[in-house]
């Protein structure tokens, strides 16, 4: 007989291997289970656990495994937590179709929750699946659920200040000066006496709260010192903690949102002064974390450096994360920015113009002139110019060519009548072939320099978008 009992339990021997049960029935199950496990040998299956079984083995072995922080675990918890109604099923009576009526409503509400939930789900059965447990193969081909990423905002000075207004005075200082610092939220839950040095302005985030798991230490400024002071002075009696409940208990991210920031945003996005122009408020669906977003913002607004601006936001590249997601522009920014350049404009553009009732200067040729081609001639190159355009104008009077005759001559032909005339008047008023040609060229050149410009302007010309004063735009 392969059990017996032992005290208050039940021993089973079968093969070498014992167990141990507290009841008599419980014995002869695990017994039995035990001589099927020998008999059958590697086609063994093991009996079908439930999905709580499985969900509980997987949370044991990431905790055993792996170093995870308070946060992970967390997540973890909660997604457990979802999937509590089907906990007593077995696994092997799982289905997709059973997942999906779960899952796909949830999806519709909460998609980064659900997102994050179907993948605990996976995880947890392929850990089953690896221990020979029967799973339903199309589970792991439902869809991922697809969440759009939230997009961040950051607050000015003024809107921080109104949203911090809304909360209770015992959290009140927490959102002034987490928008500023733009440390996370469980440090701020934690923070103590021993992690604050007053006197050197100093806020030391040990390696077990960093998320880098490295001590990182902030320098503070002058009024976050002084809002720290305030906040201790009035704290709750008998704690460490610098930003307690009103009890004096550490706070829960759950029932810290339930409890004073949702409260306090619904309340600032309805008391919103500039809701009325936009349509939409700005604290609408601000998160905690978005006073992260608007701490780097002020940073960048107050001039300080990138990669100062990043280490202190525990960053460690150097200030990529902090320009792509966390940096903002507010609107009072880009507009001075604007105005900014264009007084860069207008003061390059006056740098052409002339001043009222200035004398214009006289213009350049554009043979000898430094700023380019298209300048008003100088009046004694214009005459000189009227001179050779008279010139060229007598000199091509008569249109004709020489080198007809001469082609003729040579090979011994007659001239036509008409050739033969223009021919006898060339020969009559003294000119060569080589004279016409000069002629001729002359000509085109000083007509195309004797065209009048397209338009002329004025010396008090102050038209922003036309060419300034003295500008010649013929060709």
């Amino acid at each position: 007989m392969s059990i017996r009992k032992r005290g208050r339990t039940y021993q089973i021997r079968v093969a070498g291997l014992a167990h141990t049960a507290p009841t008599r029935e419980a014995a002869e199950k695990i017994e039995l289970d035990m001589k099927r496990r020998r008999a059958l040998g590697d086609l063994y299956e093991a009996p079908a656990m439930t999905l709580g079984e499985a969900i509980d083995r997987t949370l044991a072995r990431v905790t055993a495994t792996r170093d995870v922080s308070d946060k992970t675990r967390e997540y973890n918890a909660r997604s457990a937590k979802f999937w509590s109604p089907l906990r007593p099923c077995r696994l092997s009576t799982l289905r997709r179709a059973q997942i999906e009526d779960v899952i796909f409503p949830r999806a519709a509400k909460h998609p980064r929750s659900a997102k994050n939930e179907l993948e605990f789900l996976k995880r947890v059965l392929h850990d089953a699946k690896g221990r020979c447990e029967r799973i339903d193969e199309a589970i792991f081909e439902i869809e991922p659920i697809r969440a759009r990423p939230r997009r961040g905002r950051a607050l000015t000075v003024a809107q921080l200040q109104e949203l911090a207004s809304w909360c209770p005075a015992n959290v009140s200082r927490l959102i002034l000066i987490a928008g500023q610092v733009g440390c996370r939220q469980n440090v701020w839950f934690r923070l103590t006496d021993e992690m604050l040095d007053l006197s050197r302005a100093t806020l030391t985030i040990p390696a077990e709260l960093a998320k880098r798991r490295r001590e990182h230490r902030i320098y503070l400024t002058d009024f976050e010192v002084d809002l720290l002071r305030e906040q201790l002075s009035v704290r709750a009696a008998g704690t460490n903690l610098v930003f307690p409940t009103a009890e004096g208990n550490q706070w829960q991210a759950n029932r810290f949102r339930d409890r004073v920031w949702l409260r306090a945003v619904e309340a600032a996005a309805k008391n919103d002064p500039d809701k009325a122009a936009s349509g939409r408020s700005v604290f609408e669906g601000f998160t905690f974390h978005m006073l992260r977003h608007t701490a780097a913002s002020l940073m960048a607004l107050a001039g300080m450096d990138p990669a100062v601006a990043a280490e202190r936001l525990e960053h460690s590249d150097g200030g990529a994360l902090f320009h792509k997601t966390y940096r903002h522009l507010y609107e009072g920014e880009k507009r001075e920015q604007a105005r900014k350049l264009e007084a860069h404009v207008r003061a390059e553009m006056d740098k052409g113009r002339t001043e009222e009732g200035e004398e214009p200067r006289e213009g350049l040729n554009q043979a000898v002139s430094e700023n380019g081609p298209n300048r008003v001639l100088r009046e004694p190159a214009r005459d000189c110019l009227d001179g050779i355009g008279a010139y060229a104008l007598s000199a091509s009077s008569t249109k004709y060519e020489t080198a007809e005759p001469a082609a003729h001559q040579r090979q011994g032909r007659a001239l036509p009548p008409n050739s033969q005339r223009k021919a006898d008047r060339g020969i009559a008023s003294g000119r060569s072939e080589r004279t016409i040609r000069i002629s001729t060229f002359i000509f085109a050149v000083a007509e195309s320099l004797l065209r009048p410009p397209y338009q002329e302007w004025s010396v008090t010309q102050k038209s922003i978008c036309g060419p300034p004063a003295f500008r010649n735009t013929a060709t």
